[in-house]
């Protein structure tokens, strides 16, 4: 997100369209705010490792179902 959140910034507004369906960038903000991000714990980082690699053991790499 950060980099896409940086151009969005960085954009002159002017630039982006003023109506349709990307129309809400031109007021968009970020819900993340960097001083209150917190720290993912060991135990996340764990809980995060073995729910991704049972994510690739039952869909492939790719996130397609494996064949049989």
């Amino acid at each position: 997100m950060g980099p896409f959140i940086a151009k969005i910034n960085g954009t002159d507004k002017s630039k982006l369209p003023s109506t349709g369906p990307w129309s809400f960038l031109r007021e968009y903000e970020s819900p993340i705010v960097e001083d209150k991000l917190e720290k993912i714990s060991d135990r996340g980082k764990n809980d995060a490792k073995v729910r991704c690699t049972r994510y690739t053991t039952c869909k492939g790499e790719k996130g397609d179902a494996m064949e049989d």
